[in-house]
């Protein structure tokens, strides 16, 4: 695992990436299974949110190609996991003035 995130929405991260440093070609779904360590079918279950939310464009003759660049991590966690995103600020010992968002807190060290 690449994060503290659940499964699918780990894999739909690394998705997006690797379709972001094909550098706009087109990936197989084979070659983007490989290349994020999974299997066409873990794939199947998250590639249609992907789609959905216009992240990702299927091509013609199979494979896909990043088509927006700008999606936010919690915006792929809410759409792929169905759910609302913890989002209560939560201030840090050393400064509790500040506020940090508990999701990217947990996405931090990865």
């Amino acid at each position: 695992m690449r994060s503290n995130l659940p499964g699918r929405t780990d894999l739909a991260l690394a998705v997006l990436l690797e379709l972001w440093k094909a550098h706009g070609q087109r990936l197989q779904r084979d070659q983007l299974a490989e290349r994020v360590g999974a299997t066409p079918g873990s794939l199947a279950q998250v590639m249609p949110f992907l789609v959905a939310e216009g992240w990702v464009q299927p091509e013609r003759g199979g494979g896909y190609r990043l088509a927006d660049p700008d999606a936010r991590v919690v915006d792929v966690y809410r759409v792929v996991e169905g759910r609302a995103v913890h989002t209560a600020c939560v201030p840090p010992a050393a400064d509790p003035a500040a506020c940090h968002c508990r999701l990217v807190e947990d996405v931090a060290p990865a």
